[in-house]
């Protein structure tokens, strides 16, 4: 009884701890457009480089923990999917397009605390992005088959469960690492909001 206490109220201080710096994500123009009904395809194009641009150097973070230390987390990198969406609709693949100059936030430390940190976004997104693939699906026809696989997913709740099992267990049995996922989560979050707010700016302003 007491063990599922400490899980629940350790995913709580999660979301909680997390929460401004998540809100201020989905506050960014680049998010707001992804959710506009008057979303066009060439901006979707554009988004979807975002996504990859913000996703690949995460999913190479997680990579090199796994590599490094023994974890019961697995990763099913998403970046991939984005850049196969972006050649079915466009029939080609820019990486020009993907900003030079990376926005400079804290470096993560290849720790276990700072990976669960970080798959504490990058999973959440999963669940995000089912709400994202029925929205462009009305408002561009874009299918998971048909150039929408980045946000249909492969999975959802299913792997945010794991995640959860996952995290839940390695802070009951080292609960010093606590803050460090938080801390983890919010560099993430940070990380990803610079990235979304600099290719706005660049390639989806308008004037």
């Amino acid at each position: 009884m007491n063990h599922k206490l400490e899980k629940t109220t350790f995913l709580k201080q999660l979301k909680e701890s997390t929460w401004e710096q998540h809100l201020a994500l989905e506050q960014t123009e680049l998010s707001q457009l992804l959710l506009s009904p008057t979303l066009g395809l060439e901006q979707y194009i554009h988004i979807l480089y975002a996504f990859y641009g913000g996703f690949h150097p995460l999913e190479s973070f997680l990579a090199e923990v796994l590599s490094l230390h023994k974890t019961a987390f697995r990763v099913e990198p998403r970046a991939s999917l984005a850049l196969e969406d972006i050649r079915y609709l466009s029939g080609t693949w820019e990486p020009g397009l993907l900003p030079n100059e990376i926005p400079q936030v804290p470096s993560q430390p290849a720790t276990t605390p700072a990976a669960l940190g970080t798959l504490y976004v990058l999973e959440g997104s999963r669940l995000g992005g089912k709400i994202i693939s029925k929205q462009v699906s009305k408002s561009l026809g874009v299918t998971a088959s048909e150039g929408g696989r980045f946000f249909a997913g492969t999975q959802g709740m299913e792997s945010w469960k794991s995640f959860q099992e996952n995290v839940e267990s390695y802070v009951a049995q080292q609960p010093e690492a606590a803050d460090d996922i938080i801390q983890s989560a919010n560099d993430t979050f940070r990380r990803l909001r610079a990235y979304f707010i600099l290719y706005y700016q660049l390639y989806l302003r308008q004037g």
